[in-house]
Protein backbone atom coordinates (compact mmCIF):
# COMPACT_ATOMS: atom_id res chain seq x y z
CA UNK A 1 0.00 0.00 0.00
CA UNK A 2 1.32 3.73 -0.98
CA UNK A 3 2.18 5.95 1.55
CA UNK A 4 -1.03 8.20 0.11
CA UNK A 5 -3.34 5.54 0.37
CA UNK A 6 -2.32 4.82 4.73
CA UNK A 7 -3.66 8.35 4.53
CA UNK A 8 -6.30 7.98 2.93
CA UNK A 9 -7.32 5.25 5.24
CA UNK A 10 -6.46 7.52 8.19
CA UNK A 11 -8.52 10.41 7.20
CA UNK A 12 -11.43 7.64 6.51
CA UNK A 13 -11.12 6.10 9.66
CA UNK A 14 -11.03 9.86 11.78
CA UNK A 15 -13.88 10.96 9.64
CA UNK A 16 -15.94 7.66 10.54
CA UNK A 17 -15.32 8.15 14.15
CA UNK A 18 -15.85 11.65 13.99
CA UNK A 19 -12.73 13.06 15.18
CA UNK A 20 -13.41 16.26 13.31
CA UNK A 21 -10.42 18.02 14.50
CA UNK A 22 -8.16 15.43 13.44
CA UNK A 23 -9.61 16.18 10.03
CA UNK A 24 -7.17 18.77 9.05
CA UNK A 25 -4.01 16.79 9.30
CA UNK A 26 -4.84 13.86 7.41
CA UNK A 27 -6.34 15.74 4.80
CA UNK A 28 -3.68 17.83 4.28
CA UNK A 29 -1.67 14.48 3.95
CA UNK A 30 -3.94 12.86 1.08
CA UNK A 31 -4.07 16.60 -0.60
CA UNK A 32 -0.69 17.15 -0.86
CA UNK A 33 1.08 16.85 -3.58
CA UNK A 34 -2.24 16.33 -5.81
CA UNK A 35 -1.93 18.61 -8.59
CA UNK A 36 -4.39 21.58 -8.61
CA UNK A 37 -6.71 20.68 -11.52
CA UNK A 38 -7.09 17.56 -10.03
CA UNK A 39 -7.60 19.13 -6.36
CA UNK A 40 -10.10 22.00 -7.21
CA UNK A 41 -13.09 20.46 -8.30
CA UNK A 42 -12.81 18.29 -5.04
CA UNK A 43 -12.78 21.83 -3.51
CA UNK A 44 -15.82 23.22 -5.50
CA UNK A 45 -17.73 20.41 -4.74
CA UNK A 46 -16.60 20.03 -1.44
CA UNK A 47 -17.46 23.76 -0.38
CA UNK A 48 -21.01 23.77 -2.24
CA UNK A 49 -22.41 21.24 0.43
CA UNK A 50 -22.54 24.52 3.06
CA UNK A 51 -24.43 26.39 0.25
CA UNK A 52 -28.08 25.85 1.25
CA UNK A 53 -27.50 25.96 4.74
CA UNK A 54 -25.97 29.55 3.97
CA UNK A 55 -29.31 30.67 2.04
CA UNK A 56 -31.80 29.28 4.08
CA UNK A 57 -30.18 32.24 6.74
CA UNK A 58 -29.44 34.83 4.14
CA UNK A 59 -32.39 34.32 1.63
CA UNK A 60 -31.59 36.29 -1.36
CA UNK A 61 -27.69 36.38 -1.17
CA UNK A 62 -27.10 34.67 -4.57
CA UNK A 63 -23.38 35.12 -4.99
CA UNK A 64 -21.67 32.10 -3.26
CA UNK A 65 -23.78 30.08 -6.21
CA UNK A 66 -22.52 31.95 -8.33
CA UNK A 67 -19.15 31.70 -7.87
CA UNK A 68 -19.27 27.88 -7.21
CA UNK A 69 -21.69 27.58 -10.53
CA UNK A 70 -18.81 29.37 -12.36
CA UNK A 71 -15.92 30.68 -10.61
CA UNK A 72 -13.70 31.54 -13.49
CA UNK A 73 -16.50 33.61 -14.89
CA UNK A 74 -16.47 35.85 -11.66
CA UNK A 75 -12.47 36.26 -11.17
CA UNK A 76 -12.96 37.77 -14.72
CA UNK A 77 -15.97 40.10 -13.33
CA UNK A 78 -14.52 40.90 -10.29
CA UNK A 79 -11.16 39.23 -9.56
CA UNK A 80 -11.00 38.08 -6.00
CA UNK A 81 -13.65 40.23 -4.47
CA UNK A 82 -16.40 39.41 -2.14
CA UNK A 83 -19.05 41.42 -1.32
CA UNK A 84 -19.41 42.48 2.19
CA UNK A 85 -22.88 41.47 2.99
CA UNK A 86 -24.13 39.70 4.75
CA UNK A 87 -22.31 40.59 7.58
CA UNK A 88 -22.18 37.38 10.29
CA UNK A 89 -21.05 36.31 13.70
CA UNK A 90 -21.63 32.80 13.16
CA UNK A 91 -18.44 30.77 12.76
CA UNK A 92 -19.31 28.77 10.17
CA UNK A 93 -20.44 31.81 7.82
CA UNK A 94 -17.38 33.05 8.03
CA UNK A 95 -15.39 30.48 7.18
CA UNK A 96 -17.49 29.34 4.60
CA UNK A 97 -16.73 32.84 3.32
CA UNK A 98 -12.89 32.41 3.67
CA UNK A 99 -13.05 29.30 1.36
CA UNK A 100 -14.82 31.00 -0.98
CA UNK A 101 -11.86 33.54 -1.04
CA UNK A 102 -9.18 30.91 -0.54
CA UNK A 103 -10.95 29.14 -3.62
CA UNK A 104 -10.64 32.05 -5.76
CA UNK A 105 -7.04 32.78 -4.77
CA UNK A 106 -5.96 29.21 -5.70
CA UNK A 107 -7.96 29.57 -8.88
CA UNK A 108 -6.25 32.56 -9.84
CA UNK A 109 -2.68 31.37 -8.88
CA UNK A 110 -3.38 28.45 -10.90
CA UNK A 111 -4.46 30.62 -14.09
CA UNK A 112 -1.10 32.05 -14.33
CA UNK A 113 -2.99 35.80 -13.36
CA UNK A 114 -1.49 36.33 -9.91
CA UNK A 115 0.14 39.05 -9.29
CA UNK A 116 2.15 39.00 -6.17
CA UNK A 117 2.29 42.93 -5.99
CA UNK A 118 -1.25 43.22 -6.39
CA UNK A 119 -1.79 43.78 -2.43
CA UNK A 120 -4.47 42.28 -0.53
CA UNK A 121 -8.13 41.44 -1.22
CA UNK A 122 -10.96 44.53 -1.69
CA UNK A 123 -14.36 43.99 -0.94
CA UNK A 124 -17.27 44.63 -3.61
CA UNK A 125 -19.37 47.21 -2.07
CA UNK A 126 -22.67 45.24 -2.49
CA UNK A 127 -23.34 42.02 -4.29
CA UNK A 128 -23.53 42.06 -7.75
CA UNK A 129 -26.56 40.31 -7.83
CA UNK A 130 -28.48 39.92 -5.03
CA UNK A 131 -27.92 40.32 -1.45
Amino acid sequence: MSRRSDWFADLSAVINERRWNACPHFLYRVLYGIPATQVLPLTVEAVQRYVPFFEDRWQGVTWPREILSNPQKWIKQFGRELPEEPQTERISDARFKFSLDALLLALRLTDGRHDARAGPRRHVARSPTGG
